[in-house]
């Protein structure tokens, strides 16, 4: 199993961890654990598109590549595919598929959602709003088969790694 497959099972056991009465704390981390499911996913992609390749070399290449990646870039290119915001990654391509934009704005949203369970102590969470975030994290995963190949995709995959100084 990848480390993304991995977390979206334990946010999964954690929202259903208590049967009852669910624990805030466990709601909490399966949050977090839901976004940090769709940021190692996005890097897992993202490295297997720059760099391919099987052997010894491409794989320490690929996990040193991994920790490149920034939650704020993520989220900026992100936030522009959403808005179709002039940024060069977002507008290099007239019309994003559906999917795309999906899979972004979920990436979006389950970092919001993070910021809040782990930094507003008096927010509360619902299971349902939990298992909610979950499913979207698991439909954006599955989605992303269908639009991989699109060169919107593709620029997604760079432009959550790389930053522009100026949009084009």
């Amino acid at each position: 199993m990848t480390l993304h497959a991995d977390l979206l099972a334990q946010a999964s056991d954690l929202a259903n961890k208590e049967r009852k009465k669910p624990k805030q704390a466990s709601l909490r981390r399966a949050v977090s654990a839901t976004y940090y499911a769709m940021f190692h996913f996005l890097i897992h992609e993202a490295c297997g598109f720059l760099v391919s390749g099987g052997g010894a070399d491409a794989k320490k290449i690929r996990s040193t590549l991994a920790r490149a990646f920034t939650h704020t870039q993520m989220r900026a290119t992100s936030q522009a595919f959403v808005q179709n915001a002039q940024n060069p990654w977002a507008r290099m391509f007239a019309t994003p598929p559906a999917d795309l934009i999906t899979i972004a704005r979920t990436f979006v949203d389950l970092q919001q959602a993070r910021h809040e369970a782990d930094y507003d102590l008096g927010r509360r969470w619902a299971r349902s709003e939990v298992q909610a975030l979950i499913v979207r994290a698991q439909q954006a995963v599955a989605s992303w088969s269908a639009t991989s190949s699109h060169g919107a995709a593709r620029a997604y995959l760079v432009g959550i790694l790389v930053q522009t100084k100026h949009p084009s």
